[in-house]
């Protein structure tokens, strides 16, 4: 079980130098997931989305 604000990381894959970042993490005992898309370009961060997830069941 997950500490809250201790995030755990569930999928990490690169698709097209888009890494994609899905994590899980707990507030007030309750779960949360999220997704990040990072471009990377020569090993280097050059734009980040961050796509806020629901409360998982």
């Amino acid at each position: 079980m997950l500490d809250d604000a201790t995030a755990q990381t569930l999928q990490l894959v690169e698709v097209d130098g888009v890494v994609l970042h899905r994590c899980e993490y707990r507030v007030e005992g309750r779960r949360w997931r999220n997704t990040d898309a990072l471009e990377v370009r020569d090993g280097r961060v050059t734009s980040a989305e961050v796509h806020f997830g629901g409360a998982v069941a």
